[in-house]
């Protein structure tokens, strides 16, 4: 699991975002991999699966979301596979990320 915050650029202004994605290599299981969106309150928007890859080795997938009802993501949580790499099972790996430019949080 991988959990990432967001930030004004160049502070440590905290911030949220209306999109983020990412590009995964060698999603096999439907049930494996999925992407958490959450808000400044901790809730969570909505848990999306990640599409397994055409066959069954080195494919590619990509999950991501745009929001255009004014939800704000404050934090993304990322379940990528059902084991660490090099332990067998469904080993994902996470390549390009993908969102849109934090903007700091309003009072």
């Amino acid at each position: 699991m991988t959990e990432t915050l967001f930030f004004e650029p160049g502070t440590n202004t905290p911030a949220t975002t209306d999109g983020f994605g990412v590009v995964f290599t060698d999603v096999n299981h439907a049930d494996s991999t999925s992407i958490e969106y959450v808000d400044v309150n901790g809730n969570v928007i909505p848990r999306q699966p990640v599409p397994t890859g055409p066959g069954r080795r080195e494919n590619v997938s990509f999950l991501g979301v745009h929001f255009d009802a004014g939800e704000e993501i404050y934090m993304v949580r990322v379940i990528s596979g059902n084991r660490p790499l090099g332990e067998g099972g469904d080993e994902v790996a996470m390549d390009d990320f993908l969102y849109g430019e934090p903007q700091p949080i309003q009072d």
